[in-house]
């Protein structure tokens, strides 16, 4: 993927659900260890699953990196119970990656989040990616301490990392 210049990040819009599950599945078969669902579970979700994820609002939405008509990632946003938010599903196309996608897409959840006055935003990386949580580093987040093991795959580690508001 050659970008041009032109990165924006954006809502998916309802009508492109069968686009999200297509990068979604990608994102999946390239990097299972990066989340929590398995590429066989959500490669079973029905039609009206994928159509309900793309459907933004004031509890989940899932922002897309464009650059033209390519789609150069992914990450999505979702309002815990307690009021506070979690940046998941992240992921950026291999050919995009070192290229400024991941940063514009988590600046994007962080305006998300702080723009729908929510509290703390929070966040969990697995433990060999590395790469992830540099991103996440340098662009706010922090260690909480917490450690789980990775839905998909207990065999793996991830730890939960949260924005430090007072950075704003």
């Amino acid at each position: 993927m050659d970008l041009d210049g032109s990165l924006a990040v954006r809502p998916v819009f309802a009508s492109e659900w069968a686009r999200l599950r297509d990068i979604r599945l990608r994102a999946l078969a390239d990097a299972p260890q990066a989340f929590g669902a398995t590429l066989a579970a959500e490669r079973e979700l029905p039609a009206e699953a994928w159509r309900r994820r793309a459907v933004a609002s004031d509890r989940r939405t899932m922002l897309v990196a464009t650059d033209g008509d390519l789609w150069a990632g992914f990450a999505g946003w979702v309002r815990e119970p307690d009021g506070s938010g979690q940046l998941v599903s992240m992921w950026v196309e291999p050919t995009a990656r070192r290229r400024g996608v991941a940063t514009a897409l988590v600046r994007a959840v962080v305006e998300t989040h702080l723009r729908l006055g929510c509290s703390e935003l929070r966040l969990w990386v697995s433990v060999p990616n590395q790469a992830a949580r540099r991103c996440y580093e340098a662009n706010g987040f922090e260690l909480t301490g917490r450690t789980q093991p990775l839905p998909s795959d207990p065999t793996v580690g991830e730890v939960e990392m949260h924005f430090g508001l007072a950075r704003v």
